[in-house]
């Protein structure tokens, strides 16, 4: 019972005790009276604390009250009719998600979400990495399938110092399959973890001033790979990848004397290495919509 509630039994009772605890001549009244008084108290006590239950019994009943169902605003007709105007290509828990969600007349919240990211995207990006050794790259990616996407990279240089022996020149590419999962691929799309298998060509010729290396036409590598794409804005990402392969192929060793490349030895090299490492830069674009029932 809270202070002020003390307060006002308090008077009452002082009330009753004074109104009702003398005869009319003025002499404090008689026992039975008294015990009359003490009734007329306790049943006021009596009645606030009921009141006080019934307070408690209605909050705690709007806590455990269910909210109540909403009708469904279409026929089960009309729901599968919806169903069939979407394409051929959405995933069927899409379409029983379209169904539902019409029932429960929560379409426009998480429906629409969900046919959004059905949508195709596009990325371009560049590995990091091979940029800060003047290795100009660029990589394309496209979603093929809801959760997984084809990539294809690039990369070409053609360097060298007129004032010594130091150049290097790298070409070559790869095309890349992914899938995507986790949380954070639900929400948008080419983010969030991934694996894939990729498959490279590679060929390059580097002397940076000592022993130099060449390959002999080709070297190729093909392997599995895991990263994750991290969210900085709205359409950036930073693509963190790793993998490994079997490269295969033939390089040569050779060495500047007195201004001659001397060719020293020739290896055949068919090894498991680690043959793909980047930190991209990603910028993703959505494409056309896929969805009907989207609209902006």
């Amino acid at each position: 019972m809270n202070l002020k509630k003390f307060i006002i039994v308090f008077l009452l009772m002082l009330v009753n005790t004074v109104c009702f605890g003398y005869e009319t001549d003025g002499s404090f009244c008689a026992p039975q009276n008294r015990d009359t008084i003490k009734t007329r108290q306790t049943r006021f006590l009596n009645l606030l604390k009921k009141e006080g239950k019934e307070k408690k019994e209605k909050k705690e009943e709007k806590k455990n009250q269910k909210p109540q169902k909403t009708t469904p605003t279409h026929t089960p007709q009309e729901r599968t009719d919806i169903g069939k105007q979407l394409p051929s290509e959405f995933p069927k828990n899409y379409r029983q998600e379209v169904e539902a969600y019409y029932e429960r007349q929560e379409f426009h919240e998480k429906v629409l979400r969900k046919l959004i990211n059905t949508r195709n995207y596009v990325s371009f990006s560049t590995n990091m990495m091979f940029d800060a050794v003047l290795i100009p790259n660029i990589t394309a990616e496209f979603t093929i399938l809801p959760k997984v996407s084809l990539s294809a990279t690039w990369m070409h240089s053609w360097w060298a110092l007129k004032t010594s022996d130091i150049f290097w020149r790298v070409q070559g590419g790869d095309i890349t399959a992914r899938y995507w999962f986790g949380k954070k691929s639900e929400k948008r799309r080419l983010t969030g973890h991934h694996i894939g298998v990729y498959g490279q060509i590679l060929s390059y010729d580097i002397d940076l001033g000592g022993q130099a290396q060449l390959t002999d036409g080709w070297n190729y590598a093909a392997g599995i790979e895991y990263g994750h794409s991290f969210v900085i804005a709205k359409n950036l990402n930073i693509d963190v990848y790793a993998g490994v392969g079997l490269l295969a192929g033939k390089y040569k060793d050779y060495s500047n004397i007195d201004g001659h490349y001397v060719w020293q030895v020739s290896v055949n090299r068919n090894t498991i290495f680690p043959t793909k490492l980047g930190a991209s830069l990603v910028w993703v674009l959505p494409l056309k919509k896929k969805s009907i029932l989207y609209e902006e």
